[in-house]
């Protein structure tokens, strides 16, 4: 599973995770699936708030991937930060052997 946690949240109190595309439930060995996280406010309205940063971290204890740039998958993040609009971005790229993601 992938946690996506806010540090320093000027209004937001929930996050809500999707991927893009939203086909790309069951990555196989080797894809890059990409991330968003979009701050809601405590009525689950998106709360268009910029400048908030996004941890994003595994709960499984078996090395499933990598977190990455979206701007430069070459660059490894633990991190990213919301946009105008209230949303973080980054890719993770599954392993190349094979493993499950949840």
């Amino acid at each position: 599973m992938i946690i996506a946690e806010v540090t320093a949240a000027d209004v937001p109190v929930e996050i809500a995770v999707t991927i893009d595309p939203a086909n790309t439930a069951t990555p196989i060995a080797g894809d890059d699936v990409t991330l968003h996280a979009q701050l809601l406010d405590q009525y689950g309205n998106n709360a268009p708030v910029s400048g908030n940063t996004v941890n994003w971290t595994e709960s499984n204890t078996t090395d499933t991937g990598t977190f990455r740039d979206p701007a430069d998958v070459t660059q490894l993040l633990s991190y990213t930060d919301t946009d105008a609009n209230g949303i973080a971005t980054i890719v993770f790229r599954t392993n190349t052997h094979s493993n499950t993601v949840t």
